[in-house]
């Protein structure tokens, strides 16, 4: 008797579920770490401003690099909002694809258990016709 898992059409769509919640997990991570690549190159140009010596500079280009650090600290603090919401992003997706992940191993779990199950019945099964057969062939010896 072969063993048969009704429920192994909604096993199969809990593993697809949980192949595209790893993905979207995965796509939502690269989406982190591209904003947070961002924003250590903005980051790195504010040092750079920051640090260069305006010895013998015009008043002209003094106010052009103000302007210009002021631009690269409004995109700095925008590029954080983003990340931070980036961040948020990539926990949702982990958070479901341990879910995913979950309810698939639930009926993983519940499949194996039902093999098991099905495996001691067989085992039981053929025990019960090896002892019948033992019980007529020691009965047809008596006689």
């Amino acid at each position: 008797m072969k063993f048969s898992f009704r429920l192994e059409p909604v096993l199969k769509i809990r593993m697809e579920n949980e192949e595209d919640a790893i993905l979207a997990q995965a796509e939502a991570q690269r989406d982190y770490h591209n904003q947070l690549g961002i924003l250590q190159n903005i980051k790195g140009c504010v040092d750079q401003v920051m640090k260069n010596e305006h010895k013998h500079i015009s008043v002209s280009c003094l106010m052009a690099g103000s302007l210009y650090l002021d631009h690269l600290k409004d995109s700095e603090f925008r590029e954080e909002k983003i990340l931070e919401n980036k961040q948020l992003a990539l926990k949702k997706k982990r958070d479901e694809m341990i879910e995913a992940r979950k309810d698939r191993m639930i009926l993983q779990k519940l499949k194996e258990n039902l093999h098991e199950k099905h495996l001691d019945k067989l085992s039981k099964q053929e025990e019960k016709v090896l002892d019948d057969q033992c019980t007529v062939l020691a009965n047809r010896k008596r006689i």
